[in-house]
């Protein structure tokens, strides 16, 4: 769990933050080699056909962004019981028409005789990879930054939130889609890829969890 961040590091987003947000991004030593490499992978295999190229897909986006699906593991499901799964889920034709609901199915489909989870940050980070420009991320650092947000902004968090239940499970992907819309005009970011935000929000979503890296990913 991440803790809350500091009053003295907490900053609303501004053209300027997030572009010096994206380039702190852009120069850490471990993301500046992470997303090249995912990059290259995503683009030698777009589609989601092959198990086994999707399966390459998913273990590598789960290790470098920390999504903790389990490789081995008997009761919950694991990066094979995905490998096999997304395949039969229709989602280059989702992709392909930005299907918001594919997110959802992609986390919450669930595994005979196994325990149900709900992979949410990996869903968004696995549609994310494929089109960057249609589907932010969410993972543990996004709560982190929303909930500083509307705790030591709540007029700023009130105009766009739009009475969005942060605190708790009750919502999907279509409504984390729809508030991060409603937060980049909010906050007169327009023009703003999604990618970018996503890289503000995980850079100062990072709270005190010490070090680099991607280790911030949360289902």
């Amino acid at each position: 769990m991440l803790k809350l961040m500091g009053s003295d590091h907490f900053e609303l987003p501004t053209q300027d933050s997030v572009r010096k947000a994206c380039e702190h991004f852009d120069t850490d030593e471990e993301t500046k080699l992470i997303e090249p490499a995912l990059t290259d992978l995503f683009a030698k295999y777009p589609s989601n056909t092959s198990e086994s190229q999707v399966l390459l897909k998913v273990v590598t986006l789960n290790d470098l962004y920390a999504t903790r699906i389990p490789i081995h593991a008997r009761n919950v499901p694991n990066v094979f019981d995905l490998a096999k799964c997304i395949p039969t889920l229709n989602v280059d034709q989702a992709l392909k028409e930005c299907s918001l609901q594919i997110v959802n199915t992609i986390s919450t489909t669930q595994f005979h005789e196994k325990k149900r989870i709900n992979r949410f940050a990996f869903a968004t980070k696995y549609a994310s990879w494929h089109k960057q420009d249609i589907y932010p991320m969410w993972d543990g650092r996004v709560q982190n930054y929303l909930t500083c947000l509307r705790k030591r902004h709540r007029t700023e968090w009130d105009n766009f939130s739009d009475g969005f239940p942060l605190s708790s499970n009750d919502w999907g992907y279509l409504e984390f889609h729809a508030l991060i819309v409603r937060f980049r005009a909010h906050f007169n970011l327009t023009g703003v890829s999604f990618k970018n935000l996503d890289k503000f929000l995980w850079w100062h979503g990072r709270g005190n969890s010490g070090g680099s890296g991607m280790a911030a990913g949360q289902n």
